[in-house]
């Protein structure tokens, strides 16, 4: 049996990509975000800088998804 949401990934599944600006170097030093959706694409922007990028949440401490960051 699952317990809790699923860890969140690097993903631009919640983008709409046609109507979005394009996600392309160069990358910015720092992403800050709140929710799981927009953390997705945070860790997304991370790992295509090759880890440059640091990625800041906002939210409630404990998190599960601050702890998949």
């Amino acid at each position: 049996m699952a317990q809790g949401k699923p860890r969140v990934r690097p993903a631009l599944d919640h983008l709409d990509l046609e109507r979005s600006d394009p996600l392309e170097s160069p990358w910015p030093r720092i992403v800050i975000t709140a929710g799981r959706r927009m953390s997705s694409v945070a860790l997304w922007i991370k790992r295509a800088s090759g880890g440059r990028t640091r990625v800041v949440l906002v939210g409630k401490p404990g998190d599960a998804c601050a702890r998949s960051i």
